[in-house]
């Protein structure tokens, strides 16, 4: 059985954005942190189980959305509760400790 793709078209304007580590964007300051920086919470989005402000941890991997508004992505964390839960951008606010 052969597999069908579906073609998607290209055209939009939306698609030239494409966010990068490091990258400046209108998110809490204003920079995007790298892996293996350090960061602190300062306030997360509604949640049903929030990490709390305050709470410092590792970033492993920073995701921008290329398709949609920008400054629309999530920032994988593993946080030093021992927790692992993404940061969502720009509802979730943070800053850069190290």
């Amino acid at each position: 059985m052969p597999i069908l793709r579906r073609q998607v078209r290209r055209s939009s304007p939306r698609r030239a954005w494409c966010g990068r580590p490091g990258m400046s964007v209108s998110v809490t300051q204003g920079v995007l942190p790298n892996a293996e920086d350090r960061i602190r919470l300062l306030k997360m989005g509604p949640d049903p189980c929030p990490i709390e402000p305050g709470a410092t941890g590792t970033v492993k991997a920073v995701n921008m959305f290329k398709f949609g508004p920008p400054g629309h992505g999530q920032i994988r964390v593993d946080w030093d509760n021992g927790r692992s839960l993404m940061l969502a951008l720009p509802e979730d606010e943070f800053e850069i400790i190290a």
